[in-house]
This record gives C-alpha cells, sequence and structure tokens, in this order.
C-alpha cells in the first residue's frame, strides 16, 4: 500500500503529536488530575457547542486531547506510600508466577492492598507493586493472599539505575526479601481468577511444553518465543541474542503475534466458502490474538502488535481504510493515553519504531534490490524487513546500550524462518498435545530452537558482530525528528508527483 501523509488518510499523524506534549507537559509540572479532567469536561462541552465552526472547533479538539493526557499522566504517576528501610507489615495479592533468580532465589510480583508500620495498629490502603525475594522454601503461590513482615528497598544498586528507572515507569516501587518465618498465607481468601487468568494458563503452556522432553537451550527459547517465559535462557545465551542484534526474538511482539494470526487463518480457511465467514474467521482471529496477548503476560510490544492486528481485521471486517501508519499511531495514541509511562519503556519504543521503519523503508528497500528470479525476491523481502527495522531503532540501541548490532541483519531472515517454524509448532502443540504429535513436534522444535541458538551463538563470537556508539538523549531525539520530517516530506513530494502524473 502507497503511504500518504495527509490528516484525511492517518488522521492520529495530529492526534499523537498533542498526546505527546500533555505527557512531557504532565511530567514537567504540577497539575491535580482533577483540574486537568475538568478541562477535559469543558473542552468535550465546548466541541459540541462549535461543531459547526471548523476553527474553534479543531482548538478545543486540541484542548480536549491534550488535558485527556494531562489528566492519565498524573492518575498513571508512580508513587509510593509505603515507608522504605523500615520495618512495616503489609497484605499482598499474588497475581503473577514466581521466576528463580540466578542465586537460586525467587522473585514474585506483589501487589500491596495495605501496610502499617511497626507498632500501629490501623492499616492505610494502597496500590503498589513490589518485587518479593523468598528462598526456594518458602515459595508464594499464585492467587493467594498473604501477610508478611519486610523491610522496603530499592529496585537496583548502584550502577544499575537505568534498570531501576524501567521497573519504576513499570509500576515497581522498591523490593523486599521475606524469609519464611515472615510470611503467612490469609486463610479464605484469594485473588480473583480473572486477575490469574493469564499467569495460570502460562504456567500450563509451560507444563505442557515440558512434556517434549526438549534440551535445556532448545527448551529455553521456546518457552520464550511461544509463550514469553524467559527464566531459563541462561546469561551467556542471552548475551548472545543481544550482540547479534537477534533479541527481539526473545521477546513475544509482532512477529509471534503474526504466527498467531497465520495458524488461526489458515486452520478456519474453510470459512470463506460461506457468506459473511471472512467476518466470522476475522473476530475468532481478534479473540485468539487477545487470549494469546493474556498468556504471554500482556507485554508493551504484545498489546502493541495485539491493537494492530486487531485494528487491521477490524477494518477489513467493517471495508475500512486500513493504512498500517495510521493504525500504528493509532495503536501508540490508545496505549499513552492508557498508560502514560509506557513512553518510557523500551520495549515500546524499540517495538514502534521497529514496525514504523518497516511500514515506511521495506517498499523502498525492497524496490531496490528487486531482481527477476522468485526465490532471491523471498529472501531479499527478509532481509529488507530486518534492514528496516534495523535502521529505525538504531538510534534508540546507541543511546540505551551504547552499540550497534551489525550481523543482526545478515541472520535475521534465517532466524525469523526459524522462529516462525518454533513458534507454528509449539502452538499446534499446546492446542493439540497428543501422543502421536509428540514426537514430531519435539524432533522438529528441537531441532529448529538448536540450530537458531548455533547461529546467534557463531554470530556472536565474530569480533565485526556490533559496533559501539553512544547518542546523547539530544542526538537520539534529533535523528528522529529528523528522520520523520523527511519521510513527510518525501512521500508527500510523491504523492504529488503521481498526481500530476496521473491529471497529465
Amino acid at each position: 500500500m502507497e503511504v500518504q501523509f495527509n490528516r484525511e488518510q492517518i488522521p492520529f499523524i495530529t492526534i499523537l503529536p498533542i498526546v505527546l506534549v500533555g505527557i512531557l507537559l504532565g511530567e514537567a509540572i504540577e497539575l491535580s488530575w482533577i483540574v486537568a479532567a475538568v478541562g477535559v469536561a469543558i473542552s468535550a462541552v465546548m466541541l459540541l457547542l462549535f461543531s459547526n465552526r471548523r476553527y474553534i472547533k479543531e482548538v478545543y479538539g486540541v484542548l480536549l486531547i491534550l488535558c485527556s493526557a494531562l489528566t492519565m499522566t498524573d492518575l498513571r504517576a508512580v508513587e509510593s506510600k509505603l515507608p522504605h528501610d523500615t520495618p512495616v507489615e503489609v497484605v499482598m495479592e499474588i497475581r503473577d508466577n514466581s521466576t528463580t533468580t540466578s542465586g537460586g532465589y525467587l522473585r514474585t510480583t506483589a501487589h500491596i492492598t495495605a501496610y502499617r508500620g511497626s507498632g500501629d495498629e490501623s492499616w492505610a490502603k494502597t496500590r503498589e507493586k513490589l518485587f518479593i525475594i523468598t528462598p526456594p522454601s518458602a515459595p508464594l503461590a499464585l492467587g493467594k493472599l498473604y501477610r508478611a513482615e519486610l523491610r522496603v528497598s530499592e529496585i537496583a544498586s548502584e550502577g544499575w539505575e537505568s534498570y531501576a528507572r524501567l521497573m519504576h515507569r513499570r509500576g515497581y516501587t522498591g523490593s523486599a526479601f521475606v524469609g519464611e518465618g515472615a510470611v503467612a498465607e490469609i486463610a479464605g481468601a484469594s485473588v480473583s481468577p480473572l486477575l490469574t487468568f493469564g499467569a495460570r494458563n502460562q504456567a500450563a503452556a509451560q507444563q505442557t511444553l515440558s512434556k517434549l522432553g526438549l534440551e535445556p537451550g532448545a527448551m529455553a527459547i521456546t518457552e520464550a518465543m511461544t509463550i514469553g517465559v524467559r527464566d531459563n535462557i541462561t546469561p551467556e545465551l542471552r548475551d548472545s541474542y543481544a550482540q547479534s542484534g537477534a533479541s527481539h526474538l526473545l521477546a513475544v511482539s509482532g512477529l509471534h503475534v503474526g504466527i498467531v494470526v497465520l495458524l488461526v487463518n489458515t486452520l478456519l480457511r474453510p470459512l470463506l466458502l460461506v457468506r459473511g465467514g471472512h467476518r466470522w474467521r476475522n473476530l475468532i482471529a481478534m479473540a485468539a490474538i487477545w487470549l494469546y496477548t493474556v498468556l504471554t503476560g500482556c507485554a508493551p510490544s504484545t498489546v502493541r502488535a495485539a491493537f494492530m492486528f486487531s485494528g487491521a481485521m477490524y477494518a477489513s471486517t467493517q471495508s475500512l481504510n486500513r493504512n498500517p501508519i495510521n493504525i500504528l499511531l493509532a495503536t501508540a495514541t490508545v496505549m499513552l493515553l492508557w498508560n502514560p509511562n509506557t513512553l518510557y519503556d523500551i520495549s515500546f519504543q524499540m517495538s514502534f519504531m521497529a514496525v514504523l521503519g518497516i511500514a515506511l523503508l521495506y517498499r523502498p528497500i525492497y524496490e531496490f534490490g528487486k531482481s527477476s528470479y522468485r526465490a532471491t525476491n523471498a529472501l531479499w523481502s527478509s532481509t529488507s524487513v530486518a534492514i528496516a527495522a534495523t535502521l529505525m531503532t538504531a538510534p534508540i540501541l546507541a543511546h540505551t546500550f551504547g552499540l550497534l548490532p551489525i550481523a543482526g541483519v545478515l541472520i535475521s531472515p534465517l532466524l525469523v524462518l526459524a522462529a516462525y517454524i518454533v513458534v507454528s509448532v509449539s502452538l499446534v502443540w499446546l492446542i493439540l498435545p497428543t501422543d502421536w504429535l509428540a514426537e514430531v513436534c519435539s524432533y522438529v522444535i528441537g531441532g529448529v530452537a538448536s540450530l537458531q541458538n548455533r547461529i546467534v551463538e557463531i554470530s556472536a563470537e565474530q569480533w565485526w558482530i556490533s559496533a559501539e556508539v553512544s547518542l546523547p538523549d539530544w542526538a537520539a531525539i534529533a535523528i528522529y525528528i529528523s528522520l520523520i520530517v523527511g519521510f513527510i516530506v518525501y512521500y508527500t513530494l510523491r504523492q504529488t508527483s503521481k498526481t500530476k502524473q496521473q491529471a497529465v
């Protein structure tokens, strides 16, 4: 599809920048969400009153979006009521599965609902998340409520400040070690099954995958790519993926959601023979997408992909315009309005820029290297996707990690093909875990996953694998502004030239 930069084709090209300004303004000034919400109400009323006055309507439309972003920024601000570095008793809900740290301890996300200081009789309410570290002998069960005595500390030590900031943006206010005798289950109390639905199904899926008996490396990668469980990836293997520019494969994202859509569409292809069957297929595929999103933990990259695919399918069902840029910008707008902290999440930044790069750069890059041979074009198509995504995410990588992966472009076509095979066959196994499929699935998944790991490890051993480049904040922002303005000018001039040629 030809990319067009105009408000008719891409209305969110003007909406998203207003949301960004509102979030940044909300971070910079002290403004109560109540005041901002009043601004939302007033703007909405004035928008209705002046609906037939174009310019006045646009002004109040901008104010409505801006005040909405200000409201959500203040509402979603992560603040801690819990006293730090002092004894405190808490009531906590366990909504997620525990993971094992490199030291052999268990790390669990706990949602704190109430607390009281040492010697206090009354409880104070709060809504916070803590990382709770416990010994293996004192696991915290999913869906249970506990009372615990602990001492809250900062999330990370010196040298890990960027990680601490990221976790703070994700809603964590601290961490605490809880010994075996300092925690007790609250009898008769439990967390709502709706809040633990994803975690319970993720644990069940992990148990089903374990029946295949894969070797540890292959199993770790299969769990990560299929259900979003990355606990069993060794630090060495994780570093190899990072150095070779293939870390995106370990985080469930658009690639993996696309595989789910492809699988569902293939299985439900007979519905196309029925009148209106494409609508039913799209609705079922959308339901499958969101079930998969919940199953894999609702990571920002997965939610972004789920919104994008759902938007495209809804547009197809209703015969609406399916401009990929507009769908991407609309997805980002919804995610940022729901939780403005998402803007500062490296996962969101990487996935958004990767998809934007593919939407803008894939076609020119593919056309540049296209040949008359179908086989080479298929390989060049995958390479073009990798190049487009790599170019658009390069400034973020240089700013955040101080390096630019070079080999990722070269090995990406092979790794993407391997990921498609591993995830597709794993999903088939999760749907039909039968004895007669076990041996076949084990052979295919184990062989391809091991080959993928080997390719990554060999690539990571090469001296030219990556270049050390560090960008300050202002440089990365300037590069992206320049790129986006350049894209808008290029595609606008191209569309204008095309229109003139058609007129002649």
